[in-house]
């Protein structure tokens, strides 16, 4: 799935100025360590979810380019400190009637502001004859459109916090599907809710006699709140073990598959920025792993990781973007390429890589 076809970058860590083109389903971003790849992804993160790490807030000076502070101080210019991270979407079907085939957003973060400013293009193109629709229509379609948007940042240590976390969504996800299409379970959950409050009779008469306030049970009007002890098991030979007490390599190799699962029952559009997917797997899960990242994953959700993987390295997909990233004077490069097609950047990435 393609959402983003462009993404340019202005002034964020050590991206001075980056423009990734002609992004595709799923887009491998490798180089030496410490070059820079991670920071697309955050940048990514900063402008869908205003955050920067995995829940981690955005301060401006931890993540303004050092580059650029230099520049403002040399050109003893007031006001030219921002972020600016601007994205070219490819219109979905279903947008076809309100949306341009084509349209960009940006969002700037000032030095100052406390909250990014929002600047799209539709005024433009409806000037030049390029909306489908009427600019008030265009407008609030974009709105919803971005409103439907997950981006799901996976952090490189994906820890027992991450996995935790990701893990009670899922169990979101599976009550709340139950309950739309259950409703003797919505009954149970009521028919529960009454039993307790009859079990606490006295309680809430000697509350009410000491503060003449009645009180009650009600169930929560998110149900999936009355069942987050679920667990996921795996089976062993010596019987069923939670998938949090097992390996980190088996661990995460599971957080794929959960984010595919809910974003394949999900009407939403869904963009991974995930980080080197390869730790803690062997090389056989590792390309089992591309393989379905390539092949079943980037059908459903648009991906962009950053890996240092020979089994990511190696796939050869006309839907698969490849970049090689570098780093010279503490500003980050990207190369767009395709690595079977052009010998001299692979053998580099290969040099630089150590394969």
């Amino acid at each position: 799935m393609q959402i983003i076809n462009k993404i340019t970058i202005k002034y964020f860590r050590s991206l001075h100025d980056v423009d990734l083109k002609k992004c595709l389903s799923l887009n491998v971003i490798s180089g030496r360590n410490d070059v820079g790849k991670s920071n697309i992804l955050k940048a990514l993160n900063l402008f869908f979810n205003e955050q920067t790490d995995w829940e981690s807030k955005y301060v401006f000076y931890d993540n303004f380019s050092n580059k650029r502070l230099e520049e403002v101080r040399k050109d003893s210019v007031k006001g030219k400190q921002f972020i600016s991270i601007k994205i070219e979407f490819i219109r979905p079907n279903n947008y076809k009637g309100s949306l341009p085939r084509k349209f960009t957003v940006e969002r700037r973060w000032n030095r100052d502001s406390k909250t990014f400013d929002n600047i799209d293009n539709l005024s433009s193109l409806e000037k030049s004859g390029k909306l489908p629709s009427s600019l008030t229509t265009a407008q609030r379609s974009l709105a919803k459109f971005l409103n439907r948007i997950h981006f799901e940042y996976v952090p490189a240590i994906k820890d027992r916090t991450y996995v935790n976390d990701l893990l009670a969504r899922l169990q979101r996800t599976l009550i709340d599907m139950t309950i739309e299409s259950n409703e003797d379970f919505l009954e149970t959950a009521n028919n529960l809710a009454e039993h307790i409050e009859n079990q606490i009779t006295e309680l809430k008469e000697d509350f009410e006699n000491a503060t003449e306030i009645e009180t009650s049970i009600k169930p929560p009007s998110n149900i999936s709140s009355l069942f987050q002890s679920f667990l996921v098991s795996t089976e062993t030979d010596d019987g069923n073990v939670p998938l949090i007490f097992r390996g980190d390599g088996l661990q995460s190799r599971y957080i794929a598959s959960v984010l595919h699962y809910i974003a394949m029952k999900s009407n939403d559009f869904y963009i991974w920025g995930y980080e080197e997917p390869e730790i803690a797997l062997e090389y056989t899960h590792a390309s089992k792993m591309a393989q379905d990242f390539d092949e079943r994953y980037s059908d459903c959700t648009q991906i962009f990781i950053t890996t240092h993987s020979p089994a990511f390295i190696s796939l050869e997909n006309e839907s698969l973007r490849y970049y090689r990233v570098s780093i010279d004077s503490s500003v980050t490069i990207f190369v767009k390429t395709h690595l079977y097609g052009d010998l001299e950047v692979k053998e580099k990435l290969k040099e630089e890589l150590g394969i």
